[in-house]
């Protein structure tokens, strides 16, 4: 972190834009939203952008094939992570954090305006609601990933969220997750209760819980 503090700001606008491209930009993009933004926010001109590019070639990024093309990379992963924290403490920066983040830091370090409170939490303006939302969404369907994601939905995400990625995605609630132990601290199984609560859980769901949840009762002697 404070070695890129060191660095101009058209330095950290190129470094940033490489990181909303999740560490793939391809080496001859030349504009887009993604880069407007970007200048807009840092207050940089594109051609100082392409410049610092150039500039930190072979040090904090490198060119490498990508199929039939060229992107730009990170030359350590290290560098997206200490980009992302000084994202996240600038609020005029945050949504591109929120876009660009590794979505697992993103969930586990992050809550909703409107949730619940949660101590050293970043929270996510209503705002930046559909971002957010679009991150979810684009969620690969891993096991580990849907453990976390659940946990997100049921204690971190504000009802509006909720309501928006279950609008956008209803199978998204039907994923399976790494199973643990104590129903109580069981993400799926708290966030099926959310739903539950705001009468957004489908009947069949419903019923498979009500099955888990007897069944960790008589056969594991779970009464949490």
């Amino acid at each position: 972190k404070e070695t890129l503090h060191e660095l101009t700001e058209a330095q950290r606008a190129a470094l940033t834009v490489i990181f909303l491209f999740r560490s793939r930009l391809p080496v001859h993009t030349v504009g887009g939203n993604r880069i407007s933004l970007v200048c807009d926010k840092f207050g940089v001109r594109l051609g100082d952008l392409n410049e610092a590019l150039a500039q930190l070639d072979r040090s904090f990024i490198l060119q490498k094939p990508d199929g039939s093309a060229r992107i730009w990379t990170f030359a350590h992963p290290t560098i997206a992570d200490a980009l992302a924290e000084i994202l996240k403490d600038r609020p005029d920066l945050l949504e591109l954090y929120v876009e660009g983040a590794r979505v697992e830091v993103l969930l586990a370090e992050a809550t909703c305006e409107g949730a619940a409170d949660i101590q050293d939490a970043i929270v996510i303006p209503a705002s930046s609601n559909e971002l957010l939302v679009a991150r979810i969404v684009e969620i690969s369907d891993d096991a580990a990933l849907n453990k976390i994601l659940f946990a997100f939905l049921a204690t971190r995400s504000s009802d509006a969220v909720l309501r928006k990625v279950v609008a956008a995605d209803s199978e998204i609630v039907r994923r399976k997750s790494e199973w643990y132990w104590r129903a109580q601290a069981d993400g799926r199984i708290m966030l099926f209760a959310r739903l539950h609560q705001m009468r957004l859980l489908p009947e069949d769901l419903r019923e498979d819980v009500s099955n888990e949840l007897e069944h960790a009762l008589l056969y594991r002697q779970d009464s949490t």
